[in-house]
This record gives C-alpha cells, structure tokens and sequence, in this order.
C-alpha cells in the first residue's frame, strides 16, 4: 500500500479499499483497542435499558437522547483519534497514552459544530429546491416532488460538510494550522467525490443496521429480559464502531491525499 495518493481528483473506491484493507490487517490490534469503547458504550446502553424499563416507555426522552449522544461521542472519539494516527503517521493502534488524549474535547466540539454547519447547509439548500418545487406543482405541495429533491439536500450538506472533516484528523494528528477554511481551500473541486466516500459508507452501515435492526427488533422491546436486550444492543454496538472507523479511515486517508503526511508529523 502506498503511503499517499498521488491523483490531483481524490480517489472514492481506492480510498474506501485502503481503509478496509488495514482494519483487515490490524484487526487483532483494533479488536484489542475497541474493548474499552465497546464496553463503555455498552454501559450507556445499560443505563438506557434500565431507564426506559423505570418509566415503562420504549421510547427515551429528548434530555436522555441528547445526553447518551454527547456521551457516545466522547466514548468513540479516542479510538478514532487512535485510529486516524495509525493510517496518517504509522503508528501502532496499542501504542501506550492516555485514555483520553488531551485532543479529545476539541475533537467532539469539532464534529458537533461541523454538524451543525451541515444542518445550516442542508435548510439553505432546502429554501430555493422548495420554492422550485412549488413553482412546478402549481403552487401546491407536493409530497413525491419533495421526495424527489431531498436526497438533493442531503447531497448538498454533505458536500459541505465533508471537506471540513479534513479538520478533524488535523487534530489527531496535531496538526493544529490546518482550518476550516484551509480545509475548505484544499478540497476545492472534491466535495462531490469526498460527499460520495461518506454517503457510500453510510448507505452500507445503514442497510447493516436496518439488517441488525430486523434479526434483533423482537429482543430489544422493554418486555424482553434485560439481558437479552444487552446483547442484542451489544450486536449493535459492535456494528457503530466498525464503521466509525471505516469512515474516519477514509476521512484520514483523504487528509493524507490533501495535506501530505510531512504537515500532520507530531513535533515530538
């Protein structure tokens, strides 16, 4: 495998290959780096079992959604900072340092606002397709038109925000010049393809979960025993963490396409 990827338009398929291919090969490391996360996430999922039995509701509140989410992130960000080290500078996944690298609270902020920047993208984007859409349906909504054009949104916020994900493995890797805006420079003419990487990934692990989703769904109702609901969201779990990392792989893989390992070497 090559250390950097030479074409001036950044390559989909070989990027999504090389990540695949070294989680394939470091697959005993990974699964020895992703014990704490999973077993840690598997807690949060524990402590969301017992509170929806307390309350005899499946479905959690807002507060609950929005505190397991933060807690999610900060949980996974770690190995994923492990993990995009590993492809941009060689370093080996087990390599020993802190639990939670220093990087860590600013790397969750990061994805958060990057977040918030695609939602931003998706309802300006949104404004003019559906103004569009009620001009062709004769000022009427019109649910198949708009189904239709939302994929086109989707496109849009993603294209957006995948050329600022470049930013994200800059702070693995402490690279700290590299911006927002640096990264939006760097990927000029790329946002389709890099948005097409993601969309890729996340079309797989969605039809992998619906899948899960299928298999598990008769376990995961509050009347089933806790301990089955446990491992049925274990199943799940081990799911969001592979390709958590299959997309912050590719993510570094296109940071070592733009930015070039030299700009991301620790100063150490």
């Amino acid at each position: 495998m090559s250390s950097t990827l030479n074409e001036d338009q950044f390559p989909i398929v070989p990027a999504i290959g090389f990540t695949l291919e070294k989680l394939w090969a470091d697959r005993f490391s990974v699964l020895q780096e992703a014990r704490l996360p999973f077993f840690a996430l598997l807690l949060v999922t524990m402590g969301d079992i017992f509170y929806r039995s307390r309350l005899e509701t499946e479905l959690p509140s807002a507060a609950w959604l929005l505190i397991a989410g933060l807690l999610s992130l900060v949980i996974l960000a770690p190995i994923c900072i492990r993990w995009q080290r590993v492809v941009i500078l060689g370093e080996d996944i087990r390599e020993p340092g802190p639990v939670f690298p220093p990087v860590t609270l600013r790397y969750v902020a990061t994805q958060i606002v990057i977040a918030l920047l695609g939602i931003i993208a998706a309802i300006i984007a949104s404004l003019p397709l559906a103004a569009f859409a009620l001009v062709i349906s004769g000022g009427q909504p019109n649910e198949a038109i708009a189904s239709l054009l939302a994929p086109i949104v989707v496109i849009i916020a993603f294209g957006v925000t995948a050329r600022l994900y470049l930013v994200l493995s800059a702070l693995a890797v402490s690279d700290e010049s590299l911006s927002f805006r640096e990264a939006w420079q760097l990927t000029q003419g790329n946002g389709l393809r890099l948005a097409t990487g993601l969309l890729v990934i996340g079309a797989v692990s969605l039809i992998v979960s619906l899948l899960l989703t299928g298999l598990t769904g008769p376990f995961l109702q509050s009347s089933a025993p806790m301990t089955v609901q446990a491992v049925s969201r274990a199943l799940g779990i081990a799911q969001a963490i592979l390709f958590n990392l299959i997309l912050v792989g590719y993510l570094a893989r296109a940071y070592l396409h733009f930015r070039g390992k030299s700009a991301g070497q620790d100063p150490a």
